[in-house]
């Protein structure tokens, strides 16, 4: 397993009743592609194919993620991919 590398997920977001299993999914492999940063720029076809998911269902988990306070989606112009800002801290307690 560690020969193709491996990603951390924080527990909080595995624990969370407020995230789908693909919202969870999602900010994984943004956690895999952002290495030792809090932020990455994957290609979402790019996300869709790593994920086995159609783009507008990525496109649903990164919003999801984004209303929800765990990542932040600048977005760069044409033909350029969006930078993707990871919050990894938990969300603050209602």
């Amino acid at each position: 397993a560690t020969r193709g590398g491996f990603t951390q997920v924080p527990n909080f977001l595995l624990r969370s009743k407020d995230l789908s299993a693909g919202d969870k999914l999602a900010f994984a492999m943004l956690l895999s592609y952002a290495w030792q940063h809090d932020h990455c720029f994957p290609g979402q076809k790019r996300l869709a194919d790593d994920m086995g998911l159609h783009e507008t269902n990525v496109r649903k988990h990164l919003k999801s993620l984004q209303t929800h306070g765990l990542l932040e989606i600048t977005r760069r112009g044409q033909g350029k991919t969006n930078i993707y800002t990871l919050n990894l801290k938990p969300p603050k307690k209602r």
